[in-house]
């Protein structure tokens, strides 16, 4: 297979994400009518930030797929089929096209979502080509906010600030290498940046909310897919946000309203949803291992393939809920009526 595609593939951060194009198969001896597929590779990477450096890991992204035939030539070949889902073992990784995208692109995310990517995968299939010259094949890996975890921090902040001081200058920092992972930041974007962190830092305040505010957050959409470890968010409303892939473990969520909310992937294990309102929340494949959803309000709520094992389920209303292959063993507070509508749901009682 001597004629492989040209790949051209920036990469600012190749600890984070790398690519690697494979040619699959062929019907030929060049690369012709063949598969093309994409091996990636996941870590964590340290980046200098400030005055100091963040270390931070990836849990997706957008894959784009360019490809052109020679400089002089406009046109680009033909696929005569795109993959639409496929995914992998052992690293735990989904790939789904997205429709009606005016270039191939496929959203990659991490199975389940809160998980930070690390490792290799095996080679994924994206695409048959059509019989013409051998492409030249321009691959872009982008994530958004959601996307990027950070996992550590050096002299950026003091190591004693709150829970929820640290998520949203987490959430700050995310948002700041994504706008910023292809083009280098200009002086007044780190600038700017520098200024939200000293807002947070200075804050008289520990509401979420306030502080989101402080630094141009949207708490129902620039939540998602970020660490809000051992926060304290009770009573705060977040009715119809968007935060999949949130991590809540041990977070205090007493009386919160999560109603209507994408809460798809996100690990609440641990944490206190007393009196919570969850109704017509979508929390599919969602961890609430140990969590307390005593008093909460779960109406049409979806738990698909979540984890409720030895979840508190004292006084909580299911009426219309959702528990296809949701794990409900070990329950604190089980009645038989719950019981009863767990089995004829497809809920899976060990």
């Amino acid at each position: 297979m001597s004629n492989r595609p040209a790949l051209e593939f920036h990469n600012p951060y190749p600890d984070a994400v790398n690519l690697e194009l494979l040619p699959l198969a062929t019907t030929g001896e060049s690369f012709g009518e063949g598969e093309l597929g994409v091996k990636l590779t996941f870590g964590q990477q340290w980046t200098e930030l400030l005055n100091g450096r963040v270390r931070f890991g990836i849990k997706g992204g957008i894959l784009t797929l360019e490809c052109a035939r020679e400089a002089s030539q406009n046109e680009n070949p033909a696929f005569l089929s795109l993959q639409h889902n496929t995914e992998t073992r052992p690293l735990a990784l989904s790939l789904s096209l997205v429709p009606n995208s005016a270039l191939p692109q496929w959203l990659c995310f991490s199975e389940p979502r809160y998980a930070i990517l690390q490792g290799t995968s095996q080679p994924y299939p994206l695409g048959i080509f059509a019989p013409n010259t051998p492409p030249v094949v321009t691959l872009r890996f982008t994530p958004s906010p959601s996307h990027i975890v950070l996992t550590d921090a050096e002299n950026l902040w003091r190591h004693d600030i709150s829970p929820n001081k640290h998520a949203i200058l987490e959430r700050v920092l995310a948002r700041f290498l994504a706008k910023h992972w292809v083009n280098p930041p200009t002086p007044e974007a780190v600038g700017k940046l520098d200024h939200d962190r000293q807002a947070i830092l200075n804050a008289n305040t520990d509401h979420i909310l306030q502080l989101a505010e402080l630094v141009e957050l949207n708490p129902l959409t620039d939540f998602a897919g970020g660490n809000f470890l051992a926060t304290q968010l009770n009573g705060v409303d977040l009715s119809g946000a968007q935060l999949a892939g949130i991590n809540l473990r041990g977070a205090e969520l007493n009386d919160i309203d999560m109603s209507e909310a994408d809460l798809r992937g996100a690990n609440l294990s641990g944490a206190d949803l007393s009196g919570a309102y969850l109704s017509d929340s979508d929390l599919t494949g969602a961890d609430l291992h140990r969590a307390s959803l005593a008093l909460a309000n779960l109406v049409g709520a979806n738990f698909t393939q979540a984890n409720l094992a030895e979840a508190n389920v004292s006084n909580t209303t299911w009426h219309s809920a959702i528990l296809k292959a949701a794990q409900v063993s070990h329950l604190v507070g089980l009645t038989e009526e719950m019981r009863q509508y767990f089995i004829e749901q497809g809920a899976v009682l060990n």
